[in-house]
């Protein structure tokens, strides 16, 4: 069965300190409290309210990226890579880049940060991975 996270919100009395209450539900529950300054809890709050304004579509996101599928594949085959070389050199699993190749998933963080890399200036990047 899989987990399921409740995240509760509880201020506490002080006015100084709160502590947000999570609880990982199946089929027991754990509940963990995590003291934070007010400050904290207050932004942590109003990411998480702009998040479902974002979810209801009340708001537009920030900002969004796309990555394009083919483009992962265009990038490969314009540095002269096979799959499996390729995904060597940027130190992912190949069945990550084939799932990435046929759009099935996309890069997150990092790997995100090296196709850009690769994109804009393939040569130096590269040479620095090498």
């Amino acid at each position: 069965m899989p987990h399921v996270m409740a995240i509760m919100f509880i201020k506490c009395s002080s006015n100084k300190a709160v502590f947000l209450r999570v609880m990982l539900v199946n089929h027991t529950s754990l509940a963990y409290k995590v003291f934070m300054k007010k400050k904290l809890f207050n932004f942590l709050l109003e990411s998480v309210e702009q998040m479902n304004q974002i979810a209801h579509g009340e708001a537009a996101p920030s900002r969004e990226f796309y990555v394009d599928a083919s483009g992962i594949k265009q990038l490969r085959a314009s540095i002269g890579l096979s799959q499996a070389k390729f995904a060597k050199v940027i130190d992912v699993q190949v069945t990550t880049l084939q799932n990435w190749e046929q759009g099935r998933r996309e890069p997150t963080g990092p790997a995100k940060a090296l196709l850009r890399a690769l994109r804009n200036d393939p040569k130096n990047v590269l040479k620095a991975l090498a």
